[in-house]
């Protein structure tokens, strides 16, 4: 977060709908901006897609929390970007789900992550310092994408790795996206219940 702390005291004026939405709370910084959206629970938002759900629903998922606040970030011209990357997912590095995929025969699998870049430094605004593992997740994918790339694209290009991951690792005869996807879910609502 210390990245971050460059840009906390930039103003939200009334650039755009983002910039509009937070000043109708009353929130005037973009350091209280990001502070109130990590605050939110997690949770996915009614239309994956749609990052402006996060400040209606009063929740959101990492994809769509980031995507608000990249979102922010443009209409402030503060020069940070969204960042969709792919690690390997397994209990080292996402403490929770170790037990999903230990059930299935698997060490990792590829999972999507979204986050802020400055263009040195990755920020991840969500979640407290206890969530993050001992061990650094490795990204073996990384392209910035816009906010509303969230949802079906981000999806899309997640899938599309795993296709490739299946068959650079020989296991393409005994495991496809889909099933692999579900093992996925099946981590993520692990995740869910973990308690850091």
């Amino acid at each position: 977060m210390e990245a971050i702390d460059t840009f906390r005291d930039a103003e939200i004026g009334l650039a755009g709908e983002v910039s509009t939405r937070f000043r109708d709370l009353g929130i005037v910084r973009f350091g209280i901006a990001v502070d109130y959206v990590a605050a939110l629970p997690s949770g996915q938002n009614s239309d994956g897609s749609l990052f402006l759900l996060v400040l209606a629903e009063h929740r959101g998922t990492r994809s769509t929390k980031h995507a608000l606040l990249a979102q922010l970030s443009l209409e402030l011209k503060l020069p940070l970007r969204l960042i969709l990357g792919i690690f390997e997912m397994s209990e080292a590095n996402t403490p929770g789900v170790g037990g999903v995929l230990t059930k299935h025969g698997l060490a990792a699998i590829p999972e999507a992550h979204c986050y802020l870049s400055d263009g040195r430094n990755r920020i991840d605004v969500i979640g407290p310092p206890s969530a993050f593992p001992t061990e650094p997740r490795i990204f073996l994918y990384e392209e910035v994408i816009h906010p509303e790339q969230v949802g079906s694209y981000e999806r899309l290009v997640h899938q599309s790795f795993i296709r490739r991951w299946l068959l650079e690792r020989n296991l393409k005869d005994s495991w496809n996206v889909e099933r692999l996807w579900f093992v996925r879910e099946e981590c993520i609502a692990a995740l869910s219940e973990f308690t850091y």
